[in-house]
């Protein structure tokens, strides 16, 4: 809430915060909060990544799938994943 949605390293803060719910065993929780700003970032690959491996720790293993497929489609492109 301290910071705006259009600061740079905002997802990169809220990747962390994934990955630490996923070191203490809270994928799901951690999938639930990317899943709110997976459409502003579809194109970041980093966020697609941590969602594919999230949906791979709880199960949904076809979405992890298309997850990291439209990861190597993406390649390595704009690290900030702002839309054009």
């Amino acid at each position: 809430s301290l910071c705006s949605d259009e600061d740079p390293w905002a997802i990169a803060a809220l990747e962390e915060g994934a990955y630490a719910l996923r070191a203490l065993e809270a994928s799901g929780q951690a999938l639930a909060l990317l899943e709110q700003v997976e459409e502003r970032y579809r194109t970041r690959p980093d966020t697609c990544f941590l969602i594919a491996l999230l949906a791979m720790d709880v199960g949904d293993l076809q979405r992890a799938e298309a997850g990291f497929r439209r990861c190597l489609e993406l390649g390595i492109g704009d690290p900030s994943g702002a839309e054009s």
